[in-house]
């Protein structure tokens, strides 16, 4: 068998790649070619075997706001499993939910208020919210063939060109606890979402004198049934919004999905052999027993 190494380049990834992904190997990851094929991949790799979280329905409340910042998009049971697009690791939250799927009357008004980043200069934190028929987002990516058939229904002026619905970044981030909920299929995303660091609570107070986070959207009798709220500045962060002549009609014929109130306790991982140590936990005794004998030999 002969050891052979490519050398290569990422190419200009800016600081967004790096801000939502992890570099596997910092060093030298050399290629066996011609050897059996075998499964390499550390346990983080594989994806997990668990459904998709059940997509949450999201009416407006009584004052009719949807208030939206970024989180983890949840992995392959997150943002992944329930649109079957792969994200960028992170999503849009409205109302403190994942991308929820939200449910909208026709001639009524509705405000969002935004926290996802208002520095232009910051690609990475970055996350102006729009309402759009494009099923990913992205305006900035779009050649002028996809700007041309996008319609823009919400949060941009000036012919397409300038977002509006910017507000200071408020960020949700993953711990251990929602991390390890992943390959616990009993699991809810409400427990995840509650398993999440919220954001901080000055984050909101950071909005800049004179700004405004907000912007308003009345869908009218020219807005079809289906559109999107999306990120202007990345791909894949949003999800639906049904747009109906009656949310009360919609509601009876449709399957509603939301939070159980309140969320009942994670479940957790239990051992089918009560007392019985992990392998994994052999693995790592017996490597300390052999850690200790080398010394001792020493």
């Amino acid at each position: 068998m002969r050891t052979s190494t490519l050398c290569g380049e990422l190419g200009g990834l800016g600081d967004t790649a790096f801000r939502h992904f992890v570099r596997a190997e910092s060093g030298d990851a050399p290629l066996h070619l011609g050897r059996q094929p075998s499964r390499n991949c550390g346990e983080s790799l594989v994806c997990s075997s668990c459904d998709a979280y059940e997509t949450q329905t999201l009416v407006a409340p009584s004052n009719a706001t949807f208030v939206a910042h970024i989180g983890p998009s949840g992995d392959q049971r997150g943002y992944m499993g329930i649109t079957g697009r792969a994200g960028w690791g992170i999503a849009w939250y409205i109302n403190d939910t994942l991308i929820p799927t939200l449910v909208v009357q026709r001639g009524k008004t509705y405000t969002f208020v935004v926290y996802g980043g208002d520095d232009p200069n910051m690609n990475a934190n970055y996350h102006p919210l729009y309402i759009t028929n494009s099923t990913t987002g992205g305006r900035v990516f779009m050649d002028e063939q996809e700007k041309a058939m996008e319609i823009i229904y919400a949060g941009v002026e000036d012919n397409g060109s300038k977002p509006i619905g910017v507000g200071p970044l408020c960020e949700s981030t993953s711990t251990p606890e929602a991390d390890a909920l992943a390959d616990i299929c009993e699991a809810l995303l409400c427990n995840y979402e509650e398993a999440l660091a919220p954001p901080s609570p000055d984050c909101k107070n950071s909005l800049a004198n004179g700004s405004d986070n907000t912007f308003t959207w009345t869908p009218d009798d020219d807005t079809p049934d289906v559109v999107f709220y999306q990120c202007f500045t990345h791909r894949n962060l949003g999800w639906k919004i049904m747009v109906t002549d009656s949310v009360e009609d919609y509601l009876k014929s449709n399957p509603v999905r939301q939070h159980p109130d309140p969320c009942p306790p994670p479940p957790t991982v239990q051992s089918s052999s009560p007392g019985v140590p992990s392998p994994l936990l052999l693995l790592l005794t017996s490597l300390l027993l052999l850690s200790s004998l080398t010394v001792l030999v020493r």
